[in-house]
């Protein structure tokens, strides 16, 4: 079951909840979760090790259907027609790859103790899988300690620690263990669970939104709207990618979509078309780019988010690198996270696994996802130079079903949000794109 988060509402302004407005942003949000985040940066040092690797050797061994052996066909797709900039960045990757101890280990972590040719080869995903875990203490998951009360006189000492007969661990600690529906509970009377703290470090969730029986039936369209919609408004060219002598540039936008729970969802490319060359744009009035569900589960407040990646047709093959990386991150993260905290206490990986808390869990990944895809495409900027299109994340936070914006006079229940905009700078170029969130039925 979600958390109930308990509120003095005395320090609440009622007529926020009452009307609830949905709001949107285009930041990525750095980690909040102390133990996510170094999990997430143990990753994201794995991933710039085996992308480095292959960059500087295009030839390296990779496995099939890995991550790498995506980056080492779209190195191969780009060098076709853009060789000198292939080259350059190889030349990067090898200076990367050839710098002091102190250095290596700034950049790539505990990976840079490894052979880069066997980083490539096994792949970010699997190449901690022959280290030491990552020992996070518990506290940092957001969790307390049980507490025990054992007499000396009953107390084992061995050679991996003290023995405490398991009839004086506090609480049911086997129906914690083995996931029964009195595991929640369990975990609270044993302190496993300190709520506070779990909350603050994972974000909120709770079984229903407040107030929402107090909405007048005349402020609600006669279907209730539970789909969250995001349309294009406008593709315009600002600037031409260079060379511009060359020919007019041809685009595609791909995204990956990530809802309330975590789950990612690659959308592929979509033409977008030909001909683009400077002041050159293309409108749309209804084209639903990517819709989501607002009733998958029934808990608020939820977040969505979307990744539009812009793609040149020379560099489409880094567009697709990067559409299937999104999934592939989002699973080492969960291992890597499971991993760890095997590694701090059974009870506690048990824990983390609990269906009660999916929701929260999974929304903290997905946010650590796109944090982590950002610091990824810093990476290959660092490598290419300013020579790619930063892909772009839009936010949409729903606090419950009966969410609006408000129209331009200031009233509100909007069903539409206002027009949302972003410019991509890159390959010599530069572009708008311009977007708008919807709440239909």
């Amino acid at each position: 079951m979600p958390i109930t988060e308990i509120t003095n509402l005395t320090n609440i302004d009622l007529a926020s909840i009452v009307k609830p407005i949905i709001t949107h942003d285009a930041s990525v949000i750095d980690i909040n979760n102390p133990a996510l985040k170094k999990v997430a940066d143990d990753v994201l040092d794995s991933l710039k090790m085996s992308i480095t690797a292959v960059a500087a050797n295009p030839d390296a061994q990779v496995r099939i259907g890995s991550a790498e052996s995506d980056f080492k066909a779209a190195l191969k797709s780009v060098k076709a027609t853009r060789a000198d900039e292939v080259n350059k960045m190889s030349a990067n990757a090898v200076n990367l790859l050839k710098a002091p101890k102190e250095a290596l280990r700034m950049n790539f972590g505990r990976f840079a103790e490894l052979p880069a040719e066997a980083v490539a080869r096994q792949g970010f995903d699997r190449v901690a899988e022959g280290l030491a875990p990552l020992m996070i203490e518990p506290k940092l998951f957001g969790l307390g300690s049980p507490k025990i009360d054992v007499p000396l006189n009953i107390l084992k000492a061995t050679n991996e620690g003290l023995l405490i007969p398991k009839d004086r661990l506090p609480g049911n600690f086997e129906a914690f263990e083995s996931l029964s529906e009195t595991s929640f509970e369990e975990s609270l009377k044993m302190n496993v669970l300190d709520q506070e703290i779990f909350t603050s470090y994972w974000g909120r969730a709770v079984d229903n939104a407040a107030f929402t029986d107090t909405f007048g039936a005349s402020e609600f369209e006669a279907v209730t709207p539970n789909k969250l919609g995001l349309y294009i408004r406008r593709v315009k060219c600002e600037d031409e990618t260079n060379p511009e002598w060359w020919g007019d540039d041809e685009i595609a936008l791909g995204a990956i979509a990530i809802d309330s729970d975590g789950d990612v969802f690659n959308k592929g490319e979509t033409y977008i078309g030909g001909g683009f060359k400077d002041g050159k744009q293309k409108t749309y009035s209804n084209w639903l780019y990517h819709s989501f569900s607002l009733t998958d589960r029934i808990y608020w407040p939820k977040k969505f988010g979307i990744t539009l990646t812009l793609a040149e047709k020379d560099y489409g093959g880094f567009s697709s690198f990067l559409n299937n990386l999104w999934k592939r991150i989002k699973d080492a993260v969960f291992n890597a996270l499971k991993a760890a905290a095997m590694a701090a206490g059974v009870a506690l990986a048990t824990f983390l696994g609990l269906p009660e808390f999916g929701p929260v869990i999974g929304k903290a990944i997905g946010e650590a996802v796109a944090w982590l895809l950002a610091e990824v495409i810093d990476w290959l900027i660092k490598l290419f130079g300013d020579d790619i299109f930063k892909p772009f994340t839009a936010w949409c936070n729903v606090p419950n079903l009966g969410a609006r914006w408000n129209y331009s006079n200031g009233t509100w229940g909007n069903p539409w949000s206002p027009v949302n905009w972003v410019r991509y700078s890159g390959y010599g170029g530069r572009y708008l794109l311009e977007y708008q969130w919807r709440i239909y039925a």
